[in-house]
């Protein structure tokens, strides 16, 4: 599960990481494997994490990889995203409790703050860091060489991130065949104890018939909106409880629903969120609020 990289963006059908990995498996090792993808291009780790719980594949996974962090650096804390991506690991692991749980590192991010919390989450539970930065960078190759975009891998990219995987695979598999990952034990991260349900309210009729603002109650210690995004798409603030939280774009090339989350410091209790368009000649497309 992850964002575009996670869903291979960038590259031809055949080169996408993980049908190479899939190829590979089956003509090295013999293993027939079967990719089932719970990605959205642009998304977070919060986006993934409400997806991965709405979503039954109606079957047991032997992988699991998780592909998030470049969307959400600069949307998400660093607190946030510690605690997701650990709600999300734990849930991962409570649904397929005999699933080998690899995390990745995309290539693309060029600072330490999610990567050290991915490290940090991997060692901690047992699952296995895949560091695909470290595979561009023994390329000696420039990164424009390898990218579609200066973000997404191209062909010859995700053939690094596919080698790579792989490469970890077996070497997971030589040291230590047995699935450790462990989830029995307290959290890391305080605030991923408040991600444990979501549900979609619908809301925000107004705003779809015309109206400038939108001000709706809810209950909850956080708070995330489900945004319908396309090429007429506007800014808008959000406040809650009177206070201004932010500033978000439902604005994006093609259609697409985001999963974003605003904040998760909240008492539990009832709070009002109002919605202000900034520009009066744009309308928004809210699905709905995300709370617990």
């Amino acid at each position: 599960m992850g964002d575009s990289i996670g869903q291979g963006d960038g590259a031809e059908t055949e080169f996408k990481w993980f049908n190479q990995l899939s190829k590979k498996l089956e003509t090295t090792n013999g293993v027939m494997s079967f990719p089932y993808k719970i990605t959205t291009p642009g998304s977070t780790v919060f986006n993934g994490w409400f997806d991965f719980q709405n979503k039954d594949f109606n079957r047991d996974m032997d992988l699991v990889f998780i592909s998030f962090g470049q969307n959400d650096q600069g949307i998400m804390s660093e607190n946030q995203f510690g605690a997701v991506y650990e709600s999300l690991i734990r849930k991962v692991k409570s649904k397929y409790k005999h699933a080998e749980i690899y995390t990745i590192i995309e290539s693309s991010i060029q600072t330490e703050k999610m990567p050290r919390i991915i490290k940090e989450l991997s060692d901690y539970y047992g699952t296995t860091v895949i560091d695909t930065r470290i595979a561009f960078k023994e390329s000696n190759k420039d990164y424009k060489n390898l990218s579609f975009d200066g973000t997404h891998p191209n062909n010859d990219g995700y053939t690094l991130y596919s080698n790579y995987i792989y490469n970890q695979i077996m070497k997971k598999l030589s040291l230590n065949p047995v699935v450790n990952v462990d989830i029995n034990k307290n959290i890391l991260y305080s605030n991923s104890s408040i991600y444990q349900e979501a549900k979609l309210t619908s809301a925000f009729e107004e705003l779809k018939e015309g109206a400038k603002s939108s001000k709706i109650r809810f209950n909850g210690s956080y708070l995330g909106l489900s945004i319908n995004k396309n090429a007429s798409g506007g800014k808008f603030r959000i406040y809650i409880d009177g206070k201004f939280i932010k500033e978000l774009s439902s604005y994006n090339k093609f259609p697409i629903t985001h999963k974003v989350l605003i904040i998760d410091e909240l008492s539990d209790t009832e709070h009002i969120l109002e919605i202000r368009l900034s520009d009066s000649n744009k309308k928004i497309d809210l699905k709905g609020m995300i709370t617990e």
